[in-house]
């Protein structure tokens, strides 16, 4: 079984390198995979003889990475004033406000990626039939 591509992978070689990032290509002769923090990209020339083991990592749900931030909200809001000083708290519900705010972003981005129109149909791309398809020698 091959990894799907842009699922996030872990991958360890032959000689105990460790290298972690999301999948761009991937076959038995060559794969690519590109950095998870940058846009950097490892090239596999010979992926099967390289390669000992792959662990395919998936990414949690946003839906409930936000119910787990909510729940972080509201007990730090409810915390009483004498156990955390005011000013971290306030920093702290910032940060947690903007992280939900982020999360709420990520799941709207998601449903409209997934959302089809119904009726509608997908674009297909191709050659029309009225032109020569020239291969070359």
């Amino acid at each position: 079984m091959n990894p799907q591509n842009g699922s996030l992978v872990k991958i360890l070689f032959r000689n105990n390198v460790e290298i972690e990032g999301f999948v761009e290509l991937w076959s038995d002769k060559k794969s690519i995979i590109r950095c998870k923090n940058n846009n950097n990209f490892y090239i596999i020339q010979k992926t099967a003889d390289d390669i000992i083991a792959v662990l395919v990592m998936q990414e949690p749900n946003p839906v409930e990475i936000k119910e787990e931030l909510e729940e972080e909200f509201t007990d730090t809001y409810n915390q009483p004033s004498d156990i955390v000083p005011e000013d971290l708290r306030t920093q702290k519900l910032v940060q947690l406000r903007k992280l939900l705010i982020k999360q709420d972003k990520r799941i709207v981005e998601e449903k409209l990626k997934e959302h089809v129109a119904p009726g509608t149909y997908g674009v297909k791309y191709g050659v029309p039939g009225f032109l020569e398809i020239k291969s070359p020698k």
